[in-house]
């Protein structure tokens, strides 16, 4: 439904640079080669579609109804890639204000952090860059990845998304935009997400033409 450039922005496709995380030190696992383990933050405005974007990854669910996150909500589900078992414990937190001093303490020992965002919303961007903020203001060593939701919504998209792919290569970071609905990009964005923090090649699609900076989880 929507075209190859979309996807190739993090593939490393002529549309746009590779995808890059920022450089930092690398956070720590206690967990053994064959069972690795990382924890995934999903931050954004109330309403993006964090949660039809977890439900659909960890259960393949959807649901037309709000879903409303109070605090935070998580799943747990493993993949397998490259030979090796990795757990991903996938975190929703919520954007409310009262919990705001609570959710910051969830952003420690993150490997990374997705930043959500509505394509169908007015002035995604703003709301883009206030989480971006957050997220390097309680953990400035977990990398950041835009991920674009309800591209099913695209006849009421609000700003193109050239617009959006400028500013993730301006702030070295990957992009993808997925559909919950329709099931599109979602098993690519946490396998780009996974294979990025783990150092591992990603089965999904050909090597990027440049290096990448990343966060590898150490294994003991």
């Amino acid at each position: 439904h929507f075209p190859c450039w979309v996807l190739y922005h993090f593939m490393g496709g002529s549309a746009s640079k590779t995808a890059q995380t920022q450089s930092s030190e690398p956070q720590r696992s206690t967990r053994t080669s064959d069972d690795r383990f990382i924890k995934i933050l999903l931050t954004g405005t109330s309403g993006a579609g964090r949660s039809r974007l977890l439900y659909r990854f960890a259960d393949n669910t959807f649901t037309e109804s709000y879903i409303s996150t109070i605090g935070v909500d998580f799943k747990i589900k493993r993949l397998q890639i490259a030979g090796n078992s990795i757990k991903l414990q996938v975190w929703d937190i919520t954007d409310k204000e009262k919990y705001r001093t609570i959710i910051s303490s969830y952003y420690r020992g993150a490997h990374a952090v997705v930043v959500a965002y509505d394509i169908s919303k007015k002035d995604p961007l703003k709301d883009v860059k206030e989480w971006i903020a957050v997220a390097k203001q309680y953990n400035e060593n977990a990398p950041i990845f835009l991920v674009g939701c309800k591209s099913d919504l695209e006849a009421d998209r609000t700003v193109p998304f050239e617009t959006m792919s400028n500013f993730a290569d301006e702030q070295d970071l990957p992009i993808i935009e997925t559909s919950a609905k329709e099931n599109v990009h979602i098993e690519e964005t946490f396998t780009m997400i996974t294979c990025t923090v783990c150092d591992l090649p990603n089965p999904l699609h050909k090597p990027a033409k440049s290096a990448r900076k990343v966060v590898p989880v150490e294994t003991s």
